[in-house]
């Protein structure tokens, strides 16, 4: 019955039924208190759920019960993540990356971009940076972490950078509209610093924001809409500026 109840929490899992999950995870480890998945799925279902303690506690079980398997560690520093906890996330990002197979490029690599995350949140861009160099060379196409490196590039000041990651991004993930706003942005910072704003620059400003309030409107991002109408509201004030002074 243990087997049963756990593999139908995966199924749940996989289904998005957090709920069910929990129930049936919690059944599997009444039926058997040391079965490592039941614990390591349960505590996956409570983060997605947004209860990050209830999480913690179940991947703590977990890697206990399971030392050697990164997937507890790794878990569990979402976990910690996700509660603010971002010195305890990397500890853990730390101890998954050195249990995983070195042949697992594509966990690798998520596990240097939630790493990176972490960084990024502590203020450590430099740290930041590097953890996203390395996701993206293990692998190049993964639009997150060339978002998130973009993040970083302007946080850091590299506006040229930022541009290119995300102009990655939208290459990767073309309805991605955050990425058309901090494209944007970053072009913006451009021209302000070169002293080169023109017509054409801010009309391709103008572009990234126009595709960023469509997609989300079609994703019913409220909020994000509106504030990128009145960006656009603004910018289309200094396009009609510029092209007066050049009329003139």
């Amino acid at each position: 019955m243990a087997v049963a109840y756990s593999d139908r929490c995966l199924a749940h899992l996989q289904l998005q039924d957090y709920h069910q999950a929990i129930a049936d995870c919690t059944e599997a480890i009444n039926f058997a208190p040391d079965n490592f998945e039941a614990y390591l799925n349960r505590g996956v279902a409570y983060y997605r759920q947004g209860d990050y303690s209830a999480a913690i506690v179940d991947h703590n079980r977990a890697v206990t019960l399971k030392p050697s398997d990164f997937r507890a560690y790794y878990n569990r520093g979402l976990a910690h993540a996700g509660d603010g906890k971002d010195s305890e996330a990397i500890l853990d990002f730390n101890l998954a990356l050195t249990q995983i197979p070195r042949i697992s490029s594509l966990l690798l690599a998520d596990i240097y971009n939630d790493r990176g995350l972490a960084h990024f949140v502590l203020q450590d861009i430099q740290a930041a940076m590097l953890d996203f160099n390395l996701a993206i060379r293990l692998n190049a196409n993964d639009y997150r972490a060339y978002f998130n490196r973009g993040c970083a590039s302007g946080r850091n000041g590299d506006d040229f950078g930022a541009v290119r990651d995300f102009s990655q991004v939208i290459r990767l993930n073309p309805s991605n509209a955050q990425a058309y706003v901090n494209r944007g942005v970053a072009q913006y910072r451009l021209g302000y610093h070169l002293g080169a704003m023109s017509g054409d620059k801010l009309l391709r400003i103008y572009a990234d924001l126009q595709k960023a309030s469509e997609y989300y409107g079609q994703q019913g991002k409220k909020v994000a809409y509106e504030k990128t109408l009145d960006l656009l509201k603004n910018l289309r004030q200094q396009i009609s500026s510029v092209t007066e002074v050049a009329l003139f």
